[in-house]
């Protein structure tokens, strides 16, 4: 009669075991790194939907576009108007494509008092306005519609797990 297990069974039960680990340990890993990702991409998108709609709002109930002139199709990182109660207002963008580290990146109501969105925590890489005139056929009397481009990045997450958020939009002015 035998007793125990000889070496090479325990060896084989221990490979077995170590395989079934690494796989394991590898799938809660990637597990992780696309919560968090996810977690980033959430905290991003919902700093700058709050800036967006800020701008929509802002920028739909405005009487004009006052800067940059001519409203021609160009981008710009800022854009003014007056609002509806006829005081002048502006937005502007403070953006970094490579999001360098000291840089303070940043979407502003005003004169850059109000930040739409939290420089510690986003990074904003790429912001525009595009004021552009009626296009004919449309009666010369129409608004001007402002394209707005938002995109940021979270200073949180970076590599693999770094995600990059992209809102677009376009607001046409009320006409008054």
């Amino acid at each position: 009669m035998r007793r125990g297990f000889s070496l090479i069974e325990t060896l084989v039960v221990i490979g077995v075991f170590a395989v079934i680990a690494t796989v394991v340990a590898r799938a809660t890993t990637v597990s992780l790194l696309g919560t968090r990702k996810s977690d980033a991409s959430a905290k991003v998108r919902e700093n700058l939907n709050l800036a967006m709609g800020v701008i929509e709002r802002q920028l739909r109930s405005a009487r004009a576009i006052t800067s940059p002139p001519p409203c021609d199709g160009t981008p710009y990182n800022s854009i003014s108007y007056i609002d509806q109660y006829g005081d002048p207002s502006s937005f502007t963008c403070n953006p970094n494509p490579t999001c360098s580290s000291g840089t303070n990146t940043y979407v502003a109501s005003g004169s850059a008092s109000v930040r739409l969105t939290n420089p510690e925590s986003i990074c904003i890489t790429d912001c525009e306005f595009t004021c552009s005139p009626p296009v004919p056929p449309d009666p010369p009397n129409l608004p001007p519609t402002v394209q707005i481009v938002i995109e940021g990045t979270s200073k949180e997450t970076s590599g693999i797990e770094d995600t990059a958020v992209r809102l677009e939009t376009g607001v046409s002015l009320r006409a008054y």
